[in-house]
């Protein structure tokens, strides 16, 4: 059980940063269609 939760929190993880990276990117996109 304890691996387990460990894999999971991981995968959380990794999610997390794909997410942020993909709204950082959008961001950056909407701020140079902007100018």
């Amino acid at each position: 059980a304890r691996l387990l939760s460990e894999i999971t929190i991981t995968e959380i993880k990794v999610t997390n940063l794909f997410l942020n990276n993909v709204c950082v990117k959008k961001a950056t996109e909407r701020k140079k269609s902007n100018v």
